[in-house]
């Protein structure tokens, strides 16, 4: 019967300890005794009792014929090679004994154990693999490019690396779900969030418009970041919504008011003088609440509702302002008159609203007939002339209105990616305070 060793090299009880690796792998070690423990240990000699590594189970090894290593042919098993080759003191036997290990290897990638699974990364799949092989073989995955399906979820090759040894190659391999890696957030000013998604491998949907991307190991497993501006409250930018609402004070100017008005004296002989003049309440500037609101667009430009924002009737912008008229005769020595007529404009007023309602004794207009001594803004009629002292136009009076104020202020805010320009647009409205409120609210 064939036996397990030579002359030289005997295994100890005739048999190797056996341990079953997974993926249909085996290990096989043996314990032999050395036919000479004194010059066994040389150089010269230490062919004859540790094989080359990566030498089949069933492979001779030594000298010669005699001392050969030989393997039992039903005791071969299949891609058996050696991996650990010494020759070891033992203590509990308190001797030195030859340690063979064999395992199972191919040219072709197995796996050493079941792969790990984790869901570190954000809640991205990550697997972790050990596989083992013969020196010398290939290995052909690409990093970012090369995929697997793990129970239906696509994984991409993100790191491997391999350990190599003239016994055996270990390769250890970690394989990633693309997604969402990261999301920062940064409060702006206006109301915008200022965000940063970080994105591995594949770039995934973001909103609003696209500010900076940059990506990291383009060669490898790239990791893309892509920053973006978003309305704090989720919204689309652009949506016609403000990003951001604030109270302010505003330096707002009554406009003065301008009517006309009479004034009766009486002489020193007892005679009764009436004089026709125009009455002026001068502008006024006080601060008044208003509101403001942000906006951002495309478009440099206002658009015509952006002046009856939140119920304004309009711009507080007056385009004209009040005008008087007077005409009659002047009264000259020797009863000779000349003709008078004026149009005095009133610049920052506007002209009183109704007779006697807004202002006593102030009206839109006076005429009739002048008897002695009757003036006109000034001037003394002549008897029996007739006459007429009015005003009208400028703005309405703004108490109580709701305007915009100011200007549509738009300024260029940022560039997008793409090019595009964006505004940021700031309407500001208010509710006019009656002009002698002594409290503001």
């Amino acid at each position: 019967m064939a036996i397990l060793g030579t002359t030289r090299l005997k295994v100890a009880n005739g048999s190797a300890s056996v341990t079953k690796l997974w993926n249909g792998r085996y290990r096989l070690e043996f314990l032999c005794d050395p036919s000479s423990d004194k010059t066994d240990w040389y150089y010269e000699n230490i062919g004859g009792i540790l094989p080359e590594f990566a030498a089949s189970q069933d492979a001779f090894f030594g000298k010669g014929v005699d001392e050969s290593w030989q393997a039992i042919p039903e005791s071969v098993y299949p891609n058996m090679v050696c991996v650990e080759a010494s020759y070891p003191y033992i203590p509990s036997i308190g001797e030195k004994r030859v340690s063979l290990a064999y395992e199972t290897l191919t040219s072709s990638w197995v796996q050493e154990k079941d792969e790990d699974t984790d869901y570190e990364l954000n809640g991205l799949k990550r697997v972790s693999r050990v596989s083992v092989a013969l020196p010398e073989t290939a290995y052909t995955n690409v990093v970012g490019t090369t995929t697997i399906d793990s129970d239906g979820t696509t994984l991409y090759l993100g790191t491997y690396q391999i350990d190599e040894t003239d016994a055996k190659w270990t390769l250890s391999e970690i394989w990633l779900e693309a997604g969402t890696l990261n999301v920062s957030t940064t409060t702006e000013a206006t109301g915008l969030n200022r965000v940063a998604t970080t994105f591995l491998h594949i770039e995934g949907a973001t909103s609003g418009p696209v500010v900076s991307r940059s990506e990291q190991n383009v060669e490898g497993l790239k990791t893309i970041t892509v920053t973006t501006l978003q309305r704090s409250d989720g919204g689309d930018l652009t949506d016609g919504d403000p990003t951001n609402t604030f109270g302010a004070m505003f330096n707002f100017s009554y406009p003065g008011v301008v009517g006309v008005s009479r004034v009766t004296t009486a002489s020193l002989g007892g005679d009764i003088a009436i004089n026709r003049f125009f009455y002026q309440s001068p502008p006024v500037q006080r601060p008044i609440p208003a509101t403001s609101y942000v906006f951002f667009q495309t478009s440099g430009l206002p658009a015509s509702e952006d002046y009856v924002y939140d119920g304004a009737i309009g711009l507080w912008s007056p385009s004209e302002w009040a005008g008087g008229t007077y005409y009659g005769w002047r009264y000259q020595r020797d009863n000779f008159g000349t003709p008078i007529g004026e149009r005095p404009g009133f610049r920052g007023f506007r002209a009183v609203e109704n007779d006697d309602d807004e202002i006593p004794n102030v009206y839109t207009s006076l005429t009739g007939m002048a008897t002695d001594d009757d003036g006109l803004s000034g001037t003394l009629l002549l008897n029996g002339t007739t006459y007429e002292i009015s005003v009208s136009g400028g703005p309405e009076k703004p108490d109580g209105n709701k305007y915009t104020l100011g200007t549509i202020d738009i300024e260029p805010a940022f560039v997008d990616e793409d090019g595009v320009q964006y505004y940021k647009k700031v309407i500001t409205v208010a509710t006019i305070p009656a002009q002698g409120s002594s409290v503001i609210t």
